[in-house]
């Protein structure tokens, strides 16, 4: 079984191995599904002329979806090769601020931002670096500011169940390889996929009263998309 180790820097160096491979592995393990659901966020956050923080931001995909309607865009992760790679999609606008640095401890300006987004980095949190993340969106968010929160699931239903838990865990890996990535940095993200579905994903996490929260559930379960708006 593989170990499940959230501290930040197994995760930077998963990411950092994970950065020349990620966007195209990600493209085809997901059938193509990861553009339609990051299309179906940047719908969610109506951010025109809004500014706007992507958090865990990798590559840059939702920022390349929204650069040229928002107002100011914050690029935040904390590996360097990730960001790299956002900076190298992202890095000819002007209004686009790229932070290297802990998503649940930015040096953001508090009640500074209309929208955030995170897309696909949750899993890579334990519970309490979760509370931490999301007291970070409350924090940086404008009053009635959203949170836009995406994230692969282990689908529930055993006809797909099955089926996806052995794509994910054995054929994804070759994917990565076939593209001369390490197979076992995609075995390390099936086993947090896993372990966030198996923990009950974000039952709680934000019910302290100062969110609204709607649930969003695609492809037979298979992603799991939270908008939270700030009471």
């Amino acid at each position: 079984m593989t170990h499940i180790d959230y501290s930040p820097k197994a995760i930077e160096k998963l990411f950092d191995e994970m950065s020349k491979t990620y966007g195209f592995v990600n493209l085809l393990s997901s059938f193509g599904f990861t553009v339609f659901w990051r299309l179906r966020v940047a719908k969610v956050l109506n951010c025109r002329n809004a500014v706007v923080a992507d958090f865990m931001s990798g590559c840059g995909e939702i920022g390349a979806g929204i650069v040229k309607d928002v107002k100011v865009l914050y690029c935040v992760d904390y590996s360097a090769n990730m960001m790299a790679k956002a900076k190298e999609s992202l890095g000819s606008h002007a209004h686009v601020q790229f932070h290297l640095e802990d998503g649940t401890a930015t040096s953001i300006a508090s009640a500074s931002v209309d929208c955030v987004s995170c897309s696909f980095g949750l899993k890579t949190l334990d519970r309490n670096g979760m509370v931490r993340l999301f007291k970070e969106f409350h924090r940086v968010l404008k009053h009635g500011g959203t949170a836009s929160v995406l994230e692969f699931t282990v689908p529930r239903h055993a006809m797909l169940r099955i089926p996806f838990m052995v794509y994910v865990r054995y054929i994804v890996p070759l994917i990565g390889r076939v593209f001369l990535g390490n197979p076992d940095n995609y075995r390390q993200l099936w086993a947090y996929t896993n372990a966030f579905t198996e923990s009950g994903m974000l039952p709680d996490v934000a019910d302290d009263g100062t969110w609204t929260m709607i649930e969003r559930s695609y492809f037979f379960g298979s992603a799991i998309h939270y908008i939270a708006t700030k009471k």
